[in-house]
């Protein structure tokens, strides 16, 4: 009979939700960049003209920092709550 699932028998293993050091220097170095670029950022963000492009970005940016919805049904809200408030900051035509 094999292992339970989630044990691998290691009972000094990384605990469950923490990042391996890769993954997190990856994270700490891109971090450094991004406040470095932060004013940058904001002034090109600005810029912007279009509120359509605007949103996408301002979403994407989001996507960065936002924790990920654990299963589909979470994300199908998130995606909802995420358009209702596009829609309510920046009404446009559809038709």
């Amino acid at each position: 009979m094999g292992q339970k699932k989630n044990q691998t028998g290691n009972l000094n293993g990384r605990p469950k939700g923490v990042q391996n050091k890769v993954t997190r220097e990856v994270k700490e170095h891109i971090a450094k960049f991004v406040e470095g670029k932060l004013e940058e950022f904001i002034e090109s963000f600005e810029a912007i003209k279009k509120p359509e492009i605007k949103a996408r970005v301002y979403l994407e940016a989001a996507k960065l920092i936002l924790p990920r919805p654990k299963d589909e049904e979470e994300e199908n809200e998130a995606d909802r709550r995420a358009k209702e408030l596009l829609d309510r900051l920046w009404p446009i035509n559809r038709d």
